[in-house]
């Protein structure tokens, strides 16, 4: 850092002795910080402050230069793709496995296309609207128009990287951030199909259900509403019969990846199993354990779940099973059941108990949201349920009018 004008010269004034008349002459020189080179630079000696002050100023300016210079020449080096590698990395332990495989995809398939040998600084707001243009328009790499969502990740995406570049890398100023002022697109709502208490009830009685290895995980997702990662992540050790409770801490992902549960707090949780959903995993944790003492190097897991040969279930494993078992059940019957996803069963868990008017705080905990999450994505009330909400509001309307 250079130092105050004042204190420059305080430092600087020197006493020289001439050789030749033994007399004693005060000598000033500029003096400044060159953060490129690391140590101070020095001006000219003057016999005037006056003259050392003008050197002082001319050393700052320099100085200034070089730096900006230095910098130009530095941002012309750096590249995008280096720019969004290095900031992935430097996050790799703050996002979940999924998340940070989500962003290495979305770099890789939609913006290393377009943007990745660019120069981060010379990116500008116009290049990142023709970006966004080209996913909407189909006028892109793969030639595909793509929706609000796909669109929406990639602009967060490109607002975490350059954001990044600004700090702490300072390639780029604050007010210089291409991404200033660019705006997401518009989500459109759609409607989870989710099942009734009834549908529920048939699903679960039925011999297709009960059939299935992963009846209890069914059971769990249906009667539980958590989601899939963390019924296949459960340990042995997770699940206490006694107290007849899970506690949700991990998670199992789709690439066999277990970590704690990062999505919040709400998400380190314990969870109450009623009776019979209670008896059901018990029943599964022995059968598990029966097939230890026969096969002790397949299933030597802790995992509370496990496939058929001995391995954790993992999430995309388990919404192809249930996924088969709805087929299977709608093909065997003439009254088939909207057909769902296995996510699906936490939507219908959260809307089936929210319309039977549970509390949306009660619900939330259990789930591992927050009440506005929970009310915002999962609960969809019917319209059978708002026309009878209108339809009771407006008797006690009129029957009080009536009676005056």
């Amino acid at each position: 850092p250079s130092r105050g004008l004042g204190d420059v010269y305080k430092r600087q004034k020197q006493k020289r002795v001439s050789k030749k008349t033994g007399k004693t002459k005060k000598i000033y020189m500029a003096s400044q910080w060159h953060p490129l080179l690391k140590k101070r630079v020095y001006g000219p000696s003057r016999q005037n402050k006056k003259d050392a002050k003008q050197d002082d100023a001319k050393l700052t300016l320099q100085i200034k230069k070089e730096v900006k210079e230095e910098k130009v020449k530095k941002q012309s080096e750096e590249f995008f793709g280096n720019v969004a590698d290095t900031w992935l990395e430097a996050n790799k332990k703050t996002y979940a496995d999924q998340t940070y495989r989500t962003y290495r995809g979305y770099l890789d398939r939609y913006i290393f296309p377009v943007f990745e040998d660019v120069p981060i600084s010379a990116i500008e707001p116009k290049h990142i609207l023709n970006f966004k243009k080209s996913l909407e328009d189909g006028n892109n790499p793969k030639k595909r128009k793509y929706g609000a969502e796909t669109v929406n990740k990639c602009i967060n995406v490109l607002c975490d990287v350059f954001n990044f570049a600004v700090s702490p890398l300072k390639l780029i100023d604050g007010k210089d951030n291409p991404m200033i002022g660019i705006k997401r697109n518009k989500v459109a709502y759609v409607v989870k199909q989710t099942w009734s208490d009834e549908q529920i009830s048939i699903f679960l009685s039925s011999r297709e259900a009960k059939e299935s290895h992963y009846y209890a995980m069914f059971c769990c997702q249906i009667l539980l509403g958590p989601r899939p990662s963390e019924t296949c992540g459960l340990a042995e050790s997770d699940y206490d019969p006694d107290r007849q409770c899970f506690y949700m801490h991990r998670t199992l992902n789709k690439h066999g990846v277990l970590e704690d549960n990062m999505k919040g707090s709400n998400s380190f949780r314990a969870v109450y199993l009623p009776d019979t959903l209670n008896k059901i995993v018990k029943k599964k944790l022995l059968w598990k354990k029966e097939m230890r003492l026969q096969y002790p190097d397949l299933f030597d897991n802790d995992f509370l779940f496990n496939t058929e040969i001995g391995t954790p279930v993992r999430p995309d494993h388990l919404y192809r099973m249930f996924t088969r078992t709805e087929k299977r059940y709608n093909a065997n019957h003439e009254e088939s059941l909207p057909v769902i996803t296995l996510y699906g069963c936490r939507h219908t868990f959260a809307t089936t108990n929210y319309e039977r008017g549970e509390s949306d705080k009660v619900l939330s905990e259990i789930m591992g949201n927050t009440p506005a999450t929970f009310l915002q994505k999962y609960a969809h009330i019917h319209g059978d349920r708002k026309q009878q909400s209108l339809d009771a509001f407006e008797n006690i309307i009129f029957k009080t009018g009536n009676k005056n």
